[in-house]
């Protein structure tokens, strides 16, 4: 006997589906009251052209003092936590305004100076070698 195989069309007698509406965006809060969680903070360093920390480490330097500390949104003992956008931005801001290393392989630029007057030096005699 073969066995009937079940049809993969819907039946007749099933209502047809109705997207639901679309819920409207809350009015935007102020930049103080925005908060991040874990992925919007990844995504808030990857749209900046930075690769995000990662979860670990973001624990390791708020622990450490180095990154603003996390906000707790709600009460009970598991809540999510998030971070406050105003300081995660100032944070990054002091980041991007803070004075790079200088690179070791390159000669600082009052040193190329000193060089070049030495070399003129050379050059006119008054200078040996």
């Amino acid at each position: 006997m073969k066995r009937n195989k079940k049809s993969t069309t819907p039946t007749r007698n099933r209502a047809p589906t109705v997207a639901a509406p679309v819920p409207t965006a809350p009015p935007s809060a102020p930049l103080s009251e925005q908060v991040l969680d874990l992925p919007a903070l990844q995504k808030f360093f990857s749209d900046r052209g930075f690769r995000p920390y990662s979860r670990a480490r973001l624990f390791q330097l708020e622990r450490d003092g180095f990154f603003p500390s996390r906000v707790k949104l709600g009460s009970l003992r598991f809540s999510r936590t998030a971070w406050k956008l105003d300081e995660v931005t100032e944070w990054f801001r002091e980041k991007m305004e803070a004075e790079r290393p200088t690179n070791r392989w390159r000669m600082p630029q009052d040193r190329k100076e000193l060089k070049l007057e030495r070399e003129l030096e050379v050059l006119k005699g008054s200078v040996r070698p």
